[in-house]
């Protein structure tokens, strides 16, 4: 059963990543009163896949290697950034795919510290 809510999460956490990644001529910061700039861009890319990355390795990929599955976030983030060239008002930019890394890079090294500091704390 456990397995099962777990891949509804991933399943959930795909779905929604994919449907953001599509809609044409969506920015965030525009439904925060914002304007577009790439700084902001950037930290909204890299805190997405930061938290992706955290949620993901928490509830679903527990027991997976960590670089295998930091690869495989990395690589469908790359699918996603290349599929964004053939959709109307999107493109497909290193700046994008650079902040995606940063974020999963950071998620999995907060991750790692968040399971030393937990082994730690345990009895011997």
């Amino acid at each position: 059963m456990l397995t099962l809510l777990s891949n509804y999460k991933f399943i959930i956490a795909i779905a929604l990543t994919i449907v953001l990644s599509t809609l044409p001529n969506f920015h965030p910061e525009t439904y925060l009163g914002l304007a577009y700039t790439w700084q902001l861009d950037m930290l909204i890319h890299g805190s997405y896949y930061l938290l992706l990355t955290l949620l993901l390795r928490y509830f679903v990929f527990k027991q997976t290697n960590i670089f295998l599955f930091a690869g495989i976030l990395f690589l469908c983030s790359l699918v996603l950034e290349v599929l964004q060239a053939y959709i109307p008002k999107r493109s497909l930019t290193v700046l994008d795919m650079l902040s995606n890394f940063m974020g999963i890079v950071l998620g999995v090294v907060l991750f790692r510290i968040f399971e030393i500091q937990t082994m730690k704390k345990q009895p011997r």
